[in-house]
């Protein structure tokens, strides 16, 4: 054989095991470039995080809303105090509607040791569009479940081919499955020429998102008014709102909750849904636009004929104003302490249950307890 040949096998081989000495986690890339540029790297992260630990005893899954909706060491802190050393990871995911929920939710159904509690934050958006993206429900999907989405929804499914064969290839090349991380190890030396990829703050193993902290988290909606009207804002809002389109939930999205919940059911996963509420003036606008009346009675309907507790917004005890919220959608950090407070107080009654393997299924909506 060739000498360079040769060379290079050998290269490879020595970088393979080089890789499997160190600690996984280390491995695993987390950058803060994702809040404005590729999004999926932390999708990656929630399948490694899952995959290198095991899912957490508690799930939290959702959207951004929810990533950036409870503010994780606060509540961790709270579960911890009532419930002992449990386990909860945020596995919320930038961008999701109802179709990446699922593919998250399927992946951590099939685990092993599957997470007793799985608490889903959704809103309207959730169940809006009716296309999936199944680019980065790809990203948990191995080439069984790839072929089962093939034969449910034919052609749709295929462009995820190419990110079931890297999924296949990583599980037997370490220098594949880490390649982000590997990437941004390799451009280090690059951040003088304005390359930089800094670590953001990972709220899958408990840390304070980007977005909430410091400054940046005290940031407020009212604020955002005095350099950007109401009109453009809600304007930009619509954009992933499907505006044009019906006011019911896409029928694409109610199926991808239904098989969302479905899964978790047969696991025996004690399950709560939780609305995600939204500003006031878009929650103003969603309801003008009878999205908000469709998506309550939507999520309410299937709660109660899957025998899963729902809560809505508006049964929720506490009103958050423009001050606790960065914008139109998402808390900032004092919002995020109030909502993880209230919401803490919700699982702790639901997690006992299921620890003590006397869960039953609640009755379809309203509060866990009194």
């Amino acid at each position: 054989m060739p000498v360079a040949l040769m060379l290079a096998i050998g290269i490879v081989c020595a970088v393979e095991i080089f890789l499997r000495t160190r600690d996984p986690h280390s491995l695993i890339a987390y950058p803060e470039l994702a809040a404005s540029d590729d999004q999926t790297v932390t999708y990656v992260a929630a399948r490694e995080f899952i995959a290198t630990d095991s899912p957490a005893d508690i799930a939290l899954i959702g959207s951004s809303q929810m990533r950036e909706g409870v503010w994780m060491p606060a509540l961790i802190d709270d579960l911890r105090s009532q419930l002992g050393d449990v386990r909860v990871a945020n596995y919320a995911l930038r961008g999701a509607r109802a179709d990446a929920m699922e593919a998250v939710t399927q992946y951590l159904a099939t685990h092993p040791r599957p997470p007793k509690l799985a608490v889903i934050g959704l809103s309207v958006r959730d169940l809006r569009g009716a296309e999936p993206d199944v680019t980065r429900m790809a990203v948990f999907w191995d080439f069984s479940r790839w072929t089962t989405e093939l034969r449910a929804h034919g052609f749709d499914a295929a462009p995820a081919l190419p990110v079931v064969i890297r999924n296949g290839l990583g599980k037997i090349s370490y220098t594949l499955r880490y390649r982000d991380q590997i990437a941004m190890d390799l451009t280090r030396p690059l951040k003088p020429l304005g390359i930089d990829y800094r670590r953001e703050g990972n709220p899958i193993i408990g840390e304070t998102t980007f977005q909430l902290t410091g400054g940046r988290g005290l940031k407020t909606l009212e604020i955002a008014r005095t350099r950007i009207s109401m009109r453009r804002m809600l304007a930009r809002a619509r954009d992933s709102y499907a505006w044009a389109e019906s006011p019911e939930p896409s029928p694409a999205m109610v199926q991808r909750l239904r098989s969302m919940l479905t899964a978790l059911k047969e696991r025996g996963i004690a399950v709560v849904i939780v609305e995600m509420g939204v500003a006031e003036p878009l929650q103003n606008d969603l309801i003008a636009a009878d999205m908000a009346t469709a998506f309550d009675n939507t999520v309410s309907r299937i709660a109660s004929e899957e025998g899963v507790r729902f809560i809505p917004a508006e049964v929720q005890p506490f009103k958050l104003g423009e001050v606790h919220f960065s914008d139109l959608q998402h808390h900032n950090r004092p919002g995020a302490e109030i909502f993880g407070k209230w919401l803490a107080g919700e699982i702790v009654p639901i997690f006992k249950e299921s620890l003590a393997g006397s869960y039953t299924r609640p009755p379809a909506t309203g509060p866990a307890s009194p």
